[in-house]
């Protein structure tokens, strides 16, 4: 595998958002009411959300994996990961993560690391903090999220290159 010129991920910027319109729901499809549970107007039509436990945040950073992809590493207080749980009774300050690109949900994170690829391109890589029911949990009515925009450039794997191991096709030496 060919490695690039230069590692860069370009302007990364972290920004807090509420993400009334950005979540995307998971999991069962229960309508039953309780007095935690609340449902959010979205954008792409709702999502429930459960009030989080005093003290409960998040913080993310989007780093580039050393071989490829990124890792999305998500810092929590007051939150256990619980992936034997999810799509379980609600438990206070258990569950896992909800990631999405550009608005849409990629997969359901149950760690605080989680591998994945994007393409080239500006992208906006968002994280919400959800129960074990799949209800995003919120302050105030606002969910838990953070939202980072990440610049992917071009690959040099893009173009065509010899193959001669540390060379790439214009000659040009480049370290591994």
């Amino acid at each position: 595998m060919r490695t690039r010129l230069t590692k860069r991920v370009g302007a990364v910027v972290v920004v807090s958002m509420a993400l009334a319109g950005v979540a995307a729901g998971c999991g069962s499809d229960d309508d039953s009411d309780s007095s935690a549970t609340t449902e959010v107007a979205a954008e792409h039509g709702h999502m429930k959300t459960v009030a989080a436990p005093a003290g409960m945040s998040m913080s993310l950073r989007v780093l580039e994996d050393s071989k490829q992809g990124y890792n999305a590493v998500i810092m929590t207080e007051g939150f256990t990961f619980a992936p034997a749980a999810a799509g379980g009774e609600h438990v206070p300050g258990e569950g896992h993560a909800h990631l999405m690109v550009d608005g849409a949900k990629i997969a359901r994170p149950y760690a605080a690391r989680y591998w994945f690829d994007l393409p080239p391109g500006v992208h906006e890589v968002t994280v919400t903090l959800n129960a074990n029911t799949h209800a995003t949990y919120a302050v105030d009515g606002e969910p838990i999220a953070q939202t980072v925009m990440v610049d992917v450039p071009e690959s040099d794997d893009d173009h065509e290159h010899d193959g001669t191991e540390g060379e790439d096709h214009h000659g040009e030496e480049f370290e591994e």
